[in-house]
């Protein structure tokens, strides 16, 4: 008998993670196309501007979030061009050093991790804003913001 349970219980699990993701899928083909960091900026403030669910405050708690979300990550972006240019200057000017190579990689992937790390932190303090707790539903995202 338990084993029929876990098997429906697998089972609807399935079933209501690949709803999810087609409801997802059909939300981001409604946005309009996104080319630059204005444009998400703008589509951004729309949404919450325009939300009939949000107060106020919580309006201009999301607007500040976003705006520091925006600031670190563009730090960050400066710094990836830097070490990208870094790269290129390195692969068409000097004789190629793969311990050089290697070292502006590792440096790349961290500021992409630091970049995942600040979105999946902003996400938790949207949940604040909220007054949600997901922390019960969503454990494996609450372990990116102790990278933090």
């Amino acid at each position: 008998m338990k084993k029929i349970t876990y098997g429906i219980l697998i089972i609807l699990m399935a079933i209501s993670c690949a709803s999810t993701k087609k409801e997802i899928a059909q939300q981001k083909e409604k946005m309009p196309d996104i080319q630059t960091p204005e444009e998400l900026r703008k589509t951004t403030r729309n949404i919450i501007a325009t939300s009939e669910n949000l107060s106020e405050g919580q309006k201009n708690d999301f607007l500040k979030l976003h705006e520091s979300v925006i600031s670190e990550v563009r730090k960050i972006n400066n710094e990836s061009r830097k070490l990208k240019a870094v790269m290129f200057n390195h692969l068409a000017n000097e004789s190629y050093d793969n311990g050089k190579v290697r070292e502006i990689e590792k440096q790349l992937k961290k500021l992409n991790n630091k970049k995942i790390d600040i979105m999946f932190k902003a996400m938790s303090d949207a949940r604040k804003i909220l007054g949600v707790e997901f922390k019960h539903i969503y454990p494996e995202m609450m372990n990116h913001t102790d990278r933090i």
